[in-house]
C-alpha cells in the first residue's frame, strides 16, 4: 500500500454508485423502490464501490462494495453524499494502523 500513497500516510479513495439490478415485477424485501409519473414502480438494488488509486498507477486496489438498502435509501443528494462518507469512514477505519 505504501505505493500507492499520494503523500505521506495518505491514500487517494475513489467512490461510485451502481445498480445491478432493476426491475417492474421482481423485487424482495431488500429492494429500492422509485415510484414513476405513470405511478409505475421500480425495483433496484445498488451498491456503493470504492478503490484505492494513484495517479500514476494503472491498477487499482478495490474495496469491498457496500449494498444500499431501503433503510438507507438516499432521498437526496445531501444524504447521498453523507453516506459516501460514512463509506469512506468505515473504509479508513480499516485500513487504520496498517503500516503503509
Amino acid at each position: 500500500m505504501k505505493d500507492y500513497a499520494i503523500l505521506p500516510n495518505v491514500l487517494m479513495c475513489t467512490i461510485d454508485g451502481t445498480q445491478y439490478h432493476s426491475s417492474n415485477s421482481v423485487s424482495c424485501h431488500c429492494c429500492l423502490t422509485k415510484e414513476h409519473k405513470s405511478g409505475e414502480l421500480t425495483y433496484s438494488h445498488s451498491v456503493l464501490q470504492g478503490a484505492i488509486m494513484h495517479p500514476d498507477k494503472k491498477q487499482v486496489i478495490p474495496l469491498c462494495p457496500k449494498s444500499l438498502n431501503i433503510k438507507m435509501a438516499p432521498r437526496n443528494k445531501i444524504v447521498s453524499s453523507m453516506r459516501a462518507n460514512a463509506s469512506l469512514i468505515t473504509y479508513g477505519q480499516r485500513i487504520q494502523g496498517r503500516s503503509l
